[in-house]
């Protein structure tokens, strides 16, 4: 995955988050990774993935990858914080949900797509938030 950079301005004036928002109730210095990844393309599909991080492991389509973002990430992306600005660009319908432990701490984050802020999250969450394609694979 490749991530471009934006001006510090541009970024700003869109809104998009400066440090990538907190981490979900991450502790990096415990144990016990597990998580469940459900992913809803907003039309009633759905399809969930089992993460263990240590080692990389589960049903999730790529776990290397995916535990190596949350390392990066130290962890599932906190919410938007508080009175944070977000632009109103609508990015789809899907939402997603990581539940379980990161690192021995209790995790529940919510993800959608509902504006800049939120696609930002998204996108952050890359691998770790697979979409399936939907033509291909259907759990629902």
């Amino acid at each position: 995955m490749r991530f471009t950079r934006v001006p510090l301005t541009a970024a700003f004036a869109l809104g998009l988050p400066l440090l990538g928002g907190a981490p979900a109730m991450a502790d990096p210095g415990s144990s016990g990774d597990h998580l469940t990844v459900t992913v809803d393309d907003g039309a009633g599909r759905r399809v969930s993935y089992e993460l263990e991080c240590d080692p990389p492991s589960g049903t999730h389509p790529d776990p290397e990858r995916a535990c190596e973002r949350l390392e990066e990430l130290g962890g599932p992306m906190g919410p938007v914080p508080t009175g944070r600005m977000c632009t109103m660009i609508y990015g789809g319908s899907q939402t997603a949900t990581v539940t379980g432990r990161w690192h021995g701490m209790p995790v529940h984050a919510a993800y959608s797509k509902a504006n800049g802020c939120e696609i930002a999250r998204w996108r952050n969450m890359a691998p770790v938030l697979s979409e399936p394609r939907w033509g291909m694979q259907d759990d629902g």
